[in-house]
Order: structure tokens, then sequence, then C-alpha cells
């Protein structure tokens, strides 16, 4: 239930009712509420309840060999106590700060578990930065932190700094093969700290409104910073993200996207710490249909980008089907970091699998917006989360206020985070053009800092138009930009169209669309998806880096 605070100042707030109880797969379980859900400070505490309450079921699957190996709960937790030990034995110094720039695996989720443990802040930068990324984000979170990162990795990114600094983390086999062993020879005591743990997690106001843990920004409109997120932060968004869209511990989600993001760090890790369901990693979007139809996940999470895939690797076939696509088992689909094609939408829609697109900022935690299972309605981000407040300032820019709101940018020099500048009464300015339904749903037409000025003075939101380009003229992708006072598009379609003819019909195109003239593009660069990749023209979300001095330079 949308519940509309004020409409004069456009601002609402997303409520649950009481009797609202969770849809649920067939055959049905007992319905969820979100009140039901043990309430533990840490999110090593809602881990330890499943080990102590559930040890035998399943927690993870791992690739071994050419099969997929269920880990149970009980050896997540020894994994944990494993990653603890180590990571006292590789520093004896007070340690505040562990970084890790690792690909998502079992090792990953048991490491970030243990710095609950430990009381240390988990800074985690992306595995896809270079080498020189990952040492200068590292250098501006904490040069004296200790570094992980993979074991096929460490001496590619030591060979970059002045001294080595990154250690390399257990693999999977090595990490799993230490717990079972513990769990065969110390299984009452694995079950003793288990409930120590438990309780360890029950900690004060302080600590759990303090730093927890550190992601970067996506670098989109500004160089990447890293936003701090407290355990505050973390468990009541995810909590909120499951009032919208329910889940079981009977789930099994299939990941691709890096833990490192916020979007995957609390849609996915942390709801499913919280839930206490089952998780498989997949290293790419290659891996996605092998591991689908071996596993059959009910949860996907993914950016447009591979929904976009799927559709045109399935959409023409007798597969692209509920009950035989990526395992038939899926149930809830989710899209963020990028707007949704409609195209996109709709092909899923027919299927009866809609995508629920959302919204959010990494300093947010990241959920603002989500559609509701059941509810879910093409061009919204639908209506805020549980406990969050929406606005629009005199601009249409979208303001936010709720519990998610980060705690600041790390500052290296004070070892604290800068606090947000936020406006009267909490406002978080987030940037982004928002516009509401009047059922209390939203939508994003733009950023700020993309909007474009004109010599002639007027202003463009650009993503509307080059949403309605792509429509109109079956473009693979294009990017509105300002040159010397007007208009001009970057075009993105494979190298085998016909540019001639498009150039023709774009240059025509105010015989096809009712646009205002100064809203015309007077130019057309042609770029193959290639070229987008190799120019890095976006970001690892898909995001255009629109206002990057390299796009210009490629167009002298």
């Amino acid at each position: 239930m949308v519940a509309m605070l004020s409409k004069c100042q456009q601002t609402y707030r997303a409520t649950k009712r009481d009797d609202r109880i969770f849809l649920l797969p067939d055959p049905p379980l007992k319905p969820i509420f979100v009140t039901d859900l043990p309430k533990f400070r840490r999110l090593d505490g809602y881990v330890f309840n499943h080990v102590l309450t559930r040890p035998n079921a399943t927690a993870w699957y791992v690739r071994q060999h050419d099969r997929f190996v269920p880990i149970s709960y009980r050896v997540v937790g020894a994994s944990i106590f494993v990653i603890q030990q180590w990571l006292r034995t590789l520093r004896h110094d007070p340690l505040q700060i562990v970084i890790t720039c690792k690909r998502n695996d079992f090792a990953w989720m048991a490491l970030d578990i243990a710095c609950d443990r430990l009381n240390l802040i988990h800074a985690s930068i992306d595995p896809r930065t270079t080498s020189n990324e990952a040492g200068r984000y590292a250098d501006r979170i904490d040069k004296t932190a200790l570094m992980i990162t993979d074991q096929d990795r460490v001496l590619n990114l030591n060979s970059d700094a002045d001294a080595p600094r990154w250690h390399a983390m257990h693999s999977e086999s090595n990490l799993i093969a230490q717990a079972e062993t513990s769990v065969r020879d110390h299984w009452k005591d694995v079950m003793s700290l288990a409930e120590v743990c438990q309780r360890d997690s029950q900690i004060s106001d302080d600590q759990f409104h303090g730093p927890a843990r550190m992601l970067m920004t996506s670098g989109s409109t500004a160089d990447a910073k890293p936003v701090v997120l407290s355990h505050a932060n973390l468990i009541w968004n995810a909590l909120g993200k499951l009032d919208a869209m329910p889940q079981t511990n009977a789930d099994c989600r299939l990941n691709l996207l890096p833990f490192s993001h916020a979007y995957a760090r609390t849609c996915e890790l942390t709801t499913w710490a919280i839930t206490g369901g089952s998780m498989v990693c997949a290293a790419s979007t290659a891996e996605l249909r092998g591991i689908a139809e071996t596993l059959h996940p009910q949860l996907l999470n993914a950016v447009p980008a591979v929904f976009d895939r799927i559709v045109r690797e399935f959409g023409s076939s007798n597969n692209f089907t509920a009950d035989k696509l990526l395992g038939g088992k899926l149930r809830m689909l989710a899209s963020g970091g990028a707007p949704l094609s409609a195209e996109t939408f709709n092909d899923f829609r027919s299927i009866g699998l809609p995508i629920h697109q959302g919204y959010g900022l990494t300093e947010t935690s990241p959920v603002v917006c989500s559609n509701r299972f059941g509810e879910v309605t093409d061009n919204s981000i639908g209506p805020p989360i549980i406990n969050v407040d929406v606005r629009t300032d005199a601009d249409g820019q979208m303001l936010v206020r709720g519990p998610n709101i980060a705690l600041g940018y790390w500052d290296a020099a004070t070892r604290q985070p800068i606090r947000f500048k936020l406006l009267d009464d909490g406002w978080f300015p987030t940037g982004d053009l928002a516009s509401p339904f009047e059922t209390g749903s939203w939508r994003i037409v733009g950023r700020i800092d993309d909007r474009i000025t004109l010599a002639s003075g007027y202003k463009v939101d650009p993503q509307p138009l080059e949403n309605l380009f792509r429509t109109q003229f079956a473009l693979h992708d294009c990017m509105l930009f300002e040159n010397a006072g007007q208009l001009e598009m970057l075009v993105v379609m494979p190298a085998q169209i016909d540019q001639a003819k498009l150039l023709l019909r774009l240059q025509s195109v105010e015989f096809e669309l009712p646009l205002q003239k100064d809203f015309v593009p007077k130019i057309f660069h042609f770029y193959t998806p290639a070229d987008v990749v190799q120019h890095e023209l976006k970001t690892a979300k898909g995001i255009w880096r629109r206002n990057e001095f390299r796009i210009r330079n490629l167009l002298v």
C-alpha cells in the first residue's frame, strides 16, 4: 500500500499494511512477514542464526570440476572462523580496515562476515578495475589497510605497488576443506562458537550506526569515492527490499553482479544472509545458462544488458517460456544500475516473468524505490521502500530521507566518514530528475549533471530523447551530447548495418518525430558496440560517461 503524505511537497512514503502477506512459490511455504525475521544488529547474527537453527540446509553452491557441490550452513560457520583466524595471523598491529579486490565467491562471503566478528570495516573494490585503479582506490581508503585479492591476481597488483602489500585469499576449495575438517573434528566447538557469535551481534546503538562497510561509487558522473555504510544502513535497506520483493529460505539465487557494488551487496548478499536461502555465483554471463539449467534458481538480479542478451539468445526460440527459461524455475527477476528498455520489459512480461525495476545510489545503501512483487509496472522504478521518504525540489531533482542514507564519504586523513551535506530536514539530493505517478510510483527522467544547455537557451534532458530515438530507429544504443552549443548524437550500431540509409533517416528525424527544431541532433557519429568497450565510453554498470573529455577527443 502506498500512501501519499504531502502532495504539495511531492513527498511519498511506502507503508506496509498489517495484513500484507508475501506471495510465495508453489508449493506454498509458511508466509513470512518482515517483522517475523530475527532482528540482529550485524549480518553475522543472521548468518549464525541459520548455522544454529538449520545447520544442514544448503547455503551455497560451489563448482568442483564439472559439477556444483552444495555447502551447508554449518560449513559456512566454520569457514568464517577459519578466515577470522587467518586475518589475525596476517597482522598483529591494530587493524581497522580490510580492503578486497576480489571476485565473488564463497570465500568473499566468509571474509565479509568475518570482518563483523573482528569489528573491522570491509572496503571492497570492483575486481574488474585495472591494477592501477585498484591501487589508487586502496590508497584513497587507507594505505595501511590489510589488502586482499585472488591468488591469480596478487602478483599483478603488487607489481604496480612500491612494495608488496596485497595478500592472496584462500581458494574456495582450500577454505571449504579446512572448514569441513573443523566441522568433522570439532562440531560441538563450532556450534558453541556460533552461539557466542549470535550473542555478540547484538551490538550497541553506537556500533549499529557506526562504520561497517565501504563501497566505491560507480564513477559515472565523477571520480569514484568510497562511501561508508553502517550496519543499520545495510540491514534496514535489505529489509525494505525484502518487503517489496519477498524471498524465502527455499529460494536459490543466481548471482552475477559484483558484491563490491551496492546493488548486489544489499539486494543479493545481505538479503541472502537475512532470509537464509542458497546462493551460486556465475563468473560471467557466459556461465549463466549452464548454471541455471543445472541448479534451477528462483531469483536473478542483473543489469539491463544481461536481460537484453537473454532476449537475443532465447527470444526467438521455443525455450523463451517461464517453464523453460534458465532452468524453468525463475519466479522473480530484478534489474538495476541503468534503465531497462520497454521492449525487453515487455518480452519478459509476455511470458509471465515481469522484471522488477528499482532505483538507488551507493549513498542510499542503495535502494530508494522498488517495484513490488505482484504490482510491477513498465517505465517505473516503483514506490519508495518502507521507511524511506521521497520528494522533488523546484528543479525536479529527487530528494531522499530515511535510514538508508549512508554515513558519508571516507576521509583517509581523519580515518572517519565526512557526512553528506544534507538539505533542511535531512533530505539527501540524489542528482537525478524524477517525476511521480498518481499511484505513488516514480520514474527517473535524467540527471541534473546530464542536462544540456543549448546556444538557444533551451535545456534538454537527454534520456527521454535517447529512449525515443532507440525505439523509433531500432538503434542498438545512442547518446546525446552538446558540442559548440548544438545537439549531436553518438549512434551505436553493429558494423553490418547500412549506415548510409540509417543516416538519411536520422537526418530527416523531424518528419518522423514531433520534435522542436532545437531538440533535433545536427550531427551523428557512428560507433560499433566494440568501439564503446574499447574507448571505455560506459561504466561497468552500462552508464554513459557523458561528461568525460575522452568522448570529445574521439569526435575531433
